[in-house]
């Protein structure tokens, strides 16, 4: 059995993670969003104790992966919830930081355009994202 590792992000808007995670192949209809935390589920389809609000279930994880969950702290920010077997395979610091990348552009882009600016996004041939806002 696989324990979960809580990993600290600065994510603070649920909108921008779901966003995020669709542009890391997650569409919406893979995502289940709770307000109440819900219990995680392990390989073997066994209720974890660690709870989160955002799941990715595990059956879009991988075959003999866990369910990946988002979990808002006190702090308002939220944590990401990964099972040490999917740390280790497809889901580590690299997934996290492409996370963080795509998470970042939606929050910039959501913030920007509810002040009027237009923000259209792109991509470097080095994978980065590139903004461009205008009015």
């Amino acid at each position: 059995m696989s324990a979960f590792l809580i990993v600290q992000t600065n994510f603070t808007n649920w909108k921008a993670l779901q966003r995020a995670l669709v542009n890391m192949g997650f569409s919406l209809d893979k995502q289940v969003f709770s307000i109440t935390p819900k219990n995680l589920k392990g390989y073997l389809n066994d209720t974890r104790q660690d709870k989160a609000q955002l799941i990715l279930p595990k059956c879009f994880v991988g075959r003999s992966s866990n369910d990946l969950g988002f979990l808002k702290g006190e702090d308002g920010k939220i944590k990401a919830i990964v099972s040490e077997f999917d740390q280790k395979n497809n889901y580590g610091k690299e997934w996290l930081n492409k996370l963080k990348m795509h998470y970042n552009a939606h929050a910039v882009q959501m913030k920007y355009s509810e002040q009027g600016w237009q923000c259209k996004k792109s991509f470097a041939a080095n994978g980065e994202i590139v903004m461009e806002i205008s009015k």
